[in-house]
């Protein structure tokens, strides 16, 4: 995470303060295994205090950083359900802001993405999803962005789009799914002129994306509803695609859906 989010000009210094760190915590992890000993914990206590302690840090870090920990937990659950190919990620700007449109085919379409993603990424989501109980507050500690169409909400619509500006501004990734919504048969659907807006506000690079194999999984709308039924097509082969950036004054909605079919195959 230092890596990658370090200002390039501050990036060997901060490593070599990393690793001073480490140095000094290696020692004092030394000097409190030998206090725990000597009041007479055994080795396997030393694990579960030592496990604790970990814990308590995960938290702190959850809460300071919570887009890494998110990253990492994506990175583990995908990992864990499917079998995931990766192709030129390099395409996805090391720094700097940028679009990332994507065709959406399944509800853990954006998991995937933050699971294989070198940077931490905003989404652009449907507020009914984005304001579902319990998972609500995940999507806010990562930042994602609810969005309505104009017929349900204009003024979240305009204030989706305000923060989409801002976080381009901040020198962020911002994915969007600019089909609107789910494939109800595995095909690209037409795309929603709504980037078009974005980009005449904030003229960014826009890098088409493209996941296959996710169509047919039970979080897809294979047999007409997501998540129906018994779970299935677990360790499944899934690839994820990313093509070269598009300048912002070349970017059009044929061109796009174009690229992203290509990419999708």
């Amino acid at each position: 995470y230092i890596q990658t989010q370090t200002p390039i000009e501050y990036l060997s210094r901060n490593i070599a303060a990393v690793n001073i760190l480490n140095a000094l915590f290696m020692v004092i992890a030394g000097a409190f295994a030998i206090i725990c000993f000597k009041l007479g914990n055994d080795i396997q206590s030393l694990f579960v205090i030592v496990a604790l302690l970990n814990a308590i840090v995960g938290l702190f870090i959850f809460n300071r950083v919570p887009e890494f920990t998110m990253q990492m937990g994506a990175w583990l659950l995908m990992h864990s359900i499917y079998r995931i190919g990766k192709h030129d990620l390099d395409n996805i700007p090391e720094d700097g802001p940028a679009i990332l449109a994507c065709n959406h085919v399944s509800f853990v379409d954006p998991i995937v993405i933050g699971a294989v993603s070198p940077r931490p990424m905003r989404f652009v989501m449907y507020h009914k999803i984005y304001n579902l109980p319990v998972i609500n507050r995940f999507f806010k500690q990562a930042g994602a962005i609810p969005i309505a169409p104009m017929k349900e909400d204009p003024a979240l619509l305009e204030r989706a789009y305000d923060s989409i500006a801002k976080a381009l501004e901040n020198n962020e990734l911002v994915v969007i799914f600019p089909e609107g919504g789910l494939t109800p048969d595995g095909e690209l659907q037409e795309l929603k002129p709504g980037i078009t807006r974005i980009l005449e506000r904030t003229p960014v690079p826009v890098v088409p994306m493209a996941i296959s194999g996710l169509w047919g999984t039970w979080f897809s709308r294979f047999k007409g509803r997501a998540m129906k039924g018994w779970p299935r097509n677990w360790m499944k082969k899934i690839n994820v695609y990313t093509g070269s950036p598009i300048a912002p004054h070349a970017v059009n909605i044929e061109l796009l859906r174009s690229e992203i079919n290509k990419l999708k195959g």
